[in-house]
């Protein structure tokens, strides 16, 4: 199963939960060339300028507001394998400006 989409109000901005079962560049990737570009992403992003921007200026207020944040979205929020004979679980809470971007979406 590659995961569930949650699309806000705002086609923009759509939301995907995925459980990924290849590698995360190839599948930023594919999301890009399916209209799905990575918030925050300089490479695969929505703005295919963003990179060679970020390399002759560096990250500034103006990129930043085009991206949607400063860096890629991307969250691990639950993660699982056997270790030693036993289960190894790990659940994190989305960092402080993951979840201002997340509070801010038209849900």
């Amino acid at each position: 199963m590659w995961g569930d989409f949650v699309l806000p109000s705002d086609p923009a901005a759509p939301v995907l939960m995925v459980a990924a079962g290849i590698g995360v560049t190839p599948f930023i990737s594919h999301l890009r060339h399916l209209g799905l570009p990575m918030v925050g992403d300089k490479i695969y992003g929505p703005d295919p300028d963003a990179f060679l921007e970020f390399v002759q200026t560096g990250q500034t207020p103006e990129l930043t507001a085009r991206l949607g944040l400063p860096r890629q979205a991307l969250h691990a929020a639950r993660i699982a394998f056997p270790w030693d004979g036993a289960q190894v679980v790990a659940e994190v809470p989305l960092a402080p400006d993951m979840q201002a971007y997340w509070d801010a979406l038209p849900l």
